[in-house]
């Protein structure tokens, strides 16, 4: 924001000069740098939407890193995906819960829910909500604004494109806090 409105240019240095003062009281490493061991994995044809195909993914890609019944290591294996991935290896644990051994029950894997997935599910919520009606009159739309500097309208406003929408929904934010701050 300071590069766009030069009514606040003057508070640049103190701003430059506090965050280098935070940055150089924060250098501590708490964990040394060491190398990691990067284990590319082959895909498999198992569709993950089937709870007997996705224990079969897992499986095959835990004896793809080394974890098999006879050599099982005590260690968290971490799984991410969308939000339909990581409900259903929930699920499975679940189901898995009674069975004799810790391999058999899938507790080294840790389901999570990927941070891109995550982005791109609030974005469309935010265009969905907030895009305005189809004629674009109301200035409080982001509709409105986007028809204002040539953004069409996504063709899909539950699902929009990642890129294109991000930089619409920010260029638009920019835009409506320099008016804010102008």
């Amino acid at each position: 924001i300071m590069t766009y409105i030069p009514e606040l240019r003057p508070l640049l240095p103190e701003i430059h000069r506090r965050i280098r003062a935070e940055s150089l009281q924060s250098t501590e490493v708490i964990t040394p740098l060491h190398r990691t061991e990067i284990r590319p994995l082959a895909t498999c044809a198992k569709n993950e939407k089937q709870l007997a195909q996705l224990k079969d993914a897992i499986q095959d890609f835990l004896n793809q890193i080394g974890q098999t019944k006879d050599s099982y290591q005590r260690r968290k294996v971490f799984i991410g995906g969308d939000g339909l991935t990581f409900e259903l290896i929930l699920r499975l644990k679940d189901y898995m819960q009674f069975h004799d051994n810790e391999f058999d029950r899938i507790d080294l894997v840790e389901p999570f829910l990927e941070q891109w997935h995550t982005a791109w599910t609030d974005l469309s919520r935010i265009f969905e909500t907030f895009w305005g009606e189809k004629e674009l009159k109301n200035p409080a739309s982001l509709g409105h604004s986007a028809s204002r500097i040539g953004v069409k309208t996504p063709s899909n406003l539950s699902n929009v494109d990642y890129y294109s929408g991000r930089h619409t929904a920010y260029l638009v934010l920019d835009a409506r806090m320099m008016d804010c701050v102008r």
